[in-house]
């Protein structure tokens, strides 16, 4: 297997053992708590994927023609592997469209940033043999002067939505209470998965910079549950299962992009990597 495919032979089983699971394990709330929590992580890691196969569909690597329809695929067998456990499980059918639905809806979120990265500083996702080893590497890497500034537009984003959020149900107390539920899930999820999904990729400092993109996280799981309990009246939402939920996401998504990193794909700029 040529060097740039190897990654494959370990996502692969990863992927499996993690469909597997969703298929067969229960996922309604169970009565025993630690039960419960690892329940949340293991549905987290539904998002987590829906964000790498985001990803995948803006920065590659192969075609544009190939990977768009193979990452709506890979939310199509996720969608698939929900259905399945409602069946074993004799859980309400339909949720599965629900859940279609839901991860559909990030993927396109992420394809508005992912894209105007991918565009704005010309970013694709390359193996290091493509790269060659003539060139500068500061000069064809996203760095983490760029990651800081995203993380600094997505911090500077969510702390308005911390302000305008309390003020729109102050003043709007007759919102629908299903749609913000859905809406704010989706943007909370888009929000966190977008800066740990470009640091785990980047050439130079990609320790520094997941560092940074956790730290962002643990920053917005301490303001989510306030926030969802003014969405939510009354909500049964606790602490804990938003942040099992959310180490759910970052662990799927920080395990698959190491995997990529580690077998020799980085982001550089297209521009610079046609040169070498």
């Amino acid at each position: 297997m040529p060097r740039r495919y190897r990654f494959i032979a370990w996502i692969a089983p990863l992927l499996l053992l993690n469909w597997l699971l969703l298929a067969v394990v229960p996922l309604a709330p169970s009565g025993n708590p630690i039960e419960s929590l690892a329940i949340q992580v293991l549905g987290g890691t539904v998002f987590g994927q829906t964000a790498v196969a985001a990803a995948w569909a803006a920065f590659g690597p192969m075609p544009f023609r190939w990977r768009l329809p193979f990452s709506l695929g890979w939310l199509a067998i996720l969608t698939l592997v929900n259905a399945i456990n409602e069946w074993l499980n004799r859980q309400s059918p339909g949720d599965c469209v629900f859940v279609g639905v839901l991860l559909l809806c990030q993927w396109l979120l992420l394809q508005f940033p992912l894209w105007g990265i991918a565009v704005g500083f010309g970013v694709q996702l390359r193996h290091a043999d493509e790269i060659g080893s003539g060139e500068h590497p500061i000069q064809r890497q996203f760095g983490i002067r760029q990651l800081m500034l995203l993380t600094a537009v997505v911090g500077v984003l969510f702390g308005v939505g911390r302000i305008a959020i309390p003020y729109l149900f102050r003043e709007f107390v007759l919102l629908p209470i299903v749609a913000p539920v859905i809406a704010f899930l989706i943007v909370a999820e888009v929000v966190m998965t977008l800066p740990l999904v470009v640091a785990a990729l980047l050439r130079r400092h990609a320790v520094i910079g997941v560092l940074l993109a956790l730290t962002l996280i643990g920053a917005i799981t301490a303001c989510e549950l306030p926030l969802l309990k003014m969405v939510v009246s009354g909500g049964s939402a606790n602490v804990q299962e938003i942040i099992a939920l959310n180490v759910g996401t970052a662990t799927a998504t920080l395990a698959l992009l190491t995997i990529v990193r580690l077998n020799g794909y980085s982001l550089v700029t297209t521009r610079c990597a046609a040169k070498a």
